[in-house]
């Protein structure tokens, strides 16, 4: 026997949970520059900022050199490659006069949005629980909790735009599931811009990619976008291989700051303590570790896909948002998983899947119900453990056991999202 759906009306507010929550440790993080509590490596301040922003300030003194009539592939204020990325984001900047003496507004502005988001996934879990009002405020603080883990505390640090890529894509990816068409047009606009600004994000178009495509008219638009996003791929190829280089993905790295299918194999050969680069000698064969990685990869696909066919099932009963959610944050992260190491803070899209997973729980029950739970494990682990960069005050720093385990939960996750995927391909729903 299953709960009966709460009224809307009464459960909305438990929305205020992943808003207010973080909202507040955020706050408080942001005006004592307490990243280090969470074992986070701040960046030394270039700008009036207390708070380094140093991928925000990177954009803002781009914005002064453009606004100056100077080279502006030389601006950043640490001295990094250059990235194109932030020319688009400068620009807009210069326009409205903004450059390296807003960076501090400007990252509080980001970390605003961040919350708004979080509030925004609040409210769409609150929509689709289906259980008890007290399971529905437990969820609601297990995606409180989650939304200030490391990896979302260096992403704010930083002041990584991802964090609109993030907002763009929770947006998109709700849009794309409605019944009428001007939302559907919308998020696939929206989805396409999402791509266009990091490339990767174009995986969030993989949930409305199966058999049946063609026979919804939500994923025809998803479809559009997803061209749409394709073509503006093509057009700034140039900048994406250089951005690319840039954020030297391809080079050896460990689970340390960083994530990926190579990053994996790495910590797992190296000695501890895991530093950010891997031991000599997994240097020194650093073209192999990259192939045991995709190996890797694939061998948990393959296991996967034997283990999925009743989930399969179960998430096509389910409301579209579900899925769109939980394969859209797992194809979003799958692209730059595979071919490279990612920095930590984009594992802040494990936040749309979690709230997808935790919606999931309440529509499901038996084995199924077990795997949900499992990917909410699975995703606290992997936010939990990511971006181990320094000792906390307390002298406590994950140790190479715990960032194994935070890898291996995020290739559970991962792999079992593309053995979803995959049979959603070929899955034909019962006829009712």
């Amino acid at each position: 026997m299953t709960s009966r759906p709460l009224p809307v009306a009464s459960q909305a507010w438990t929305a205020l949970l992943p808003l207010l929550i973080p909202g507040g440790i955020i706050g408080w993080a942001l005006s004592g520059n307490r990243w280090t509590l969470w074992g986070v490596e701040a960046m030394e301040a270039k700008t009036p900022s207390s708070t380094s922003f140093a991928d925000l300030s990177n954009i803002t003194a781009t914005a002064d050199c453009i606004r100056a009539g100077t080279e502006f592939t030389v601006c950043d204020p640490y001295g990094r490659a250059f990235q194109p990325y932030v020319v688009i984001p400068a620009r807009i900047l210069a326009v409205f006069g903004l450059g390296t003496d807003s960076t501090g507004m400007l990252g509080w502005l980001l970390a605003l949005v961040f919350v708004l988001t979080l509030g925004f996934l609040g409210l769409v879990l609150a929509r689709l629980w289906r259980g008890t009002k007290g399971g529905l405020i437990a969820a609601q603080l297990v995606l409180a909790l989650a939304a200030v883990t490391p990896p979302v505390m260096l992403a704010i640090e930083r002041g990584q735009i991802e964090i609109i890529t993030f907002a763009l894509a929770a947006a998109a990816l709700v849009l794309l599931t409605m019944r009428s068409t001007l939302p559907n047009i919308i998020g696939a606009i929206l989805g396409a811009i999402t791509a266009w600004l990091k490339y990767f994000a174009i995986g969030l178009f993989a949930p409305f990619i199966s058999r049946q495509t063609f026979k919804r008219r939500s994923s025809i638009w998803a479809i559009a976008g997803l061209v749409l996003g394709a073509l503006l791929l093509l057009i700034s190829w140039n900048d994406i291989s250089q951005a690319a280089s840039a954020s030297r993905a391809d080079l050896p790295a460990t689970s340390k700051s960083q994530f990926g299918a190579a990053a994996l194999v790495s910590t797992m050969k190296s000695d501890a303590p895991i530093g950010y680069a891997p031991s000599p000698a997994v240097i020194e064969h650093w073209d192999s570790i990259r192939l045991a990685g995709l190996i890797t990869v694939v061998v948990a696909v393959a296991v996967a896909l034997v283990l999925t066919k009743r989930p399969v099932a179960a998430l096509s009963t389910t409301p579209d948002v579900i899925p769109a959610l939980l394969l859209g944050s797992a194809g979003i992260l799958a692209l730059p998983y595979v071919l490279g190491s990612s920095h930590d803070y984009r594992l802040i899209f494990l936040l749309i899947g979690l709230t997808a997973t935790l919606a999931w729980i309440s529509h499901s029950r038996g084995p199924v119900r077990r795997l949900s739970q499992l990917f909410v494990v699975a995703a606290l682990i992997a936010l939990a453990t990511g971006a181990s960069m320094t000792p906390m005050p307390s002298g406590f720093i994950w140790g190479k056991w715990a960032l194994v385990i935070g890898d291996f939960a995020l290739l559970f996750i991962l792999a079992t999202c593309a053995a979803i995927w995959l049979r959603r391909l070929i899955y034909k729903p019962a006829a009712t």
